[in-house]
């Protein structure tokens, strides 16, 4: 049997780190160019069922940077990049979207509150609305997302939420609420800028939620983590990332024995 020097040597580990180092970084290339081709569309509106328009383009662009004044990077994050004092803003709405849809739904159908349902109804009102809400209404022609009536409910409903957040007002409400999110007191917004910024953070949120045109993953590949959605890791995430763990592991062997 060869010996353990004889396996090791210099040059076989060179080599491995070499490959290794290559192979990462292949892999950032591929999939960095994947990312930008595969973005999530910026829609030149959202409009409800009968053409009414809830946001614009213009909307969302100014809406993240009234999100950046803000600091909102310091504080909270999107898409699932982790946040230190508020919640991840795409999470949060997306949680808060799905609830409202459950709790219309339910009232609509059953005549009573999302909760009160035995579990049969329950979980068959959170599979409709895992198909109401991944489904990808965004026109590729148009650049037009349309939203049915109740989503756009819900979108109203969440949005009124951040108001209470965003804009100064004497409530109890809107005082715990800026607690809860570590905003402060000192900081309002104008009736255009809320609208703005309410419109970006929808935007992540759908992006976050709706399935890429012919895939069942979304535009973030189902981040953040949301089983209400069914916002799980898809397979080629964990793949992919034992993959980029065992070169890590291979490279880091390299340099230890080089006593690097």
């Amino acid at each position: 049997m060869k010996s353990y020097e004889v396996i090791f040597n210099t040059k076989i580990l060179w080599r491995i780190l070499a490959a290794s180092t290559v192979i990462s970084i292949f892999t950032l290339l591929f999939f960095g160019r994947e990312i930008y081709q595969q973005a999530p569309p910026m829609p030149s509106q959202v409009v409800t069922n009968n053409g009414s328009s809830i946001f614009t383009f213009e909307d969302i662009q100014r809406g993240q940077n009234v999100w950046q004044s803000l600091g909102g990077m310091q504080k909270g994050t999107i898409w699932g990049h982790g946040s230190y004092l508020a919640p991840d803003w795409s999470a949060d709405w997306l949680h808060r979207e799905a609830v409202a849809m459950l709790e219309m739904t339910s009232l609509e159908i059953y005549g009573i509150r999302f909760g009160a349902n035995k579990k049969p109804e329950r979980e068959a009102l959170k599979a409709r609305l895992r198909v109401e809400i991944r489904e990808n209404t965004w026109d590729s022609t148009t650049g037009i997302i349309t939203l049915n009536d109740r989503r756009a409910e819900a979108v109203k409903q969440v949005a009124s939420h951040y108001a209470d957040v965003f804009q100064i007002s004497d409530s109890d409400t809107s005082r715990k609420l800026r607690e809860q999110y570590a905003f402060s007191t000192s900081v309002t917004l104008s009736d255009e800028d809320m609208h703005a910024l309410s419109s970006f953070i929808f935007w992540t949120s759908w992006s976050a939620v709706t399935n890429r045109p012919d895939d069942t993953i979304s535009y973030t590949s189902n981040w953040p983590y949301e089983t209400l959605v069914d916002n799980t890791p898809p397979a080629s995430l964990l793949i992919w990332t034992l993959l980029s763990i065992i070169l890590l592991i291979g490279a880091t062997g390299a340099l230890v024995s080089q006593g690097l």
